[in-house]
């Protein structure tokens, strides 16, 4: 469980800064630890996520639409706890 919450935050991030060296800085792992993170939550699915060139990441459809029910998940567990 905890694996795929750190994955699922390590996606989040490169999903946010649209780079994998500015999201594996962020949460103080290397590049190819991010990226090993999130080559198994991609082989886990069966679902490429990303866009990935030399230059520039991009999310694919299926990764917008984690990224949405992650943020959705996220608020409704955050929204719990204060009521």
């Amino acid at each position: 469980m905890q694996s795929d919450l750190n994955a699922l935050a390590a996606f989040a991030l490169v999903a946010e800064k649209k780079s994998f060296r500015a999201a594996a800085d962020a949460i103080g792992v290397t590049r190819s630890a991010d990226s090993q993170t999130i080559r198994r939550r991609v082989e886990t699915l069966g679902i490429a996520l990303v866009h990935r060139t030399t230059r520039s990441v991009s999310l694919t459809e299926a990764g917008e639409r984690l990224c949405v029910d992650a943020v959705d998940r996220q608020g409704r567990e955050l929204a719990g706890r204060t009521t």
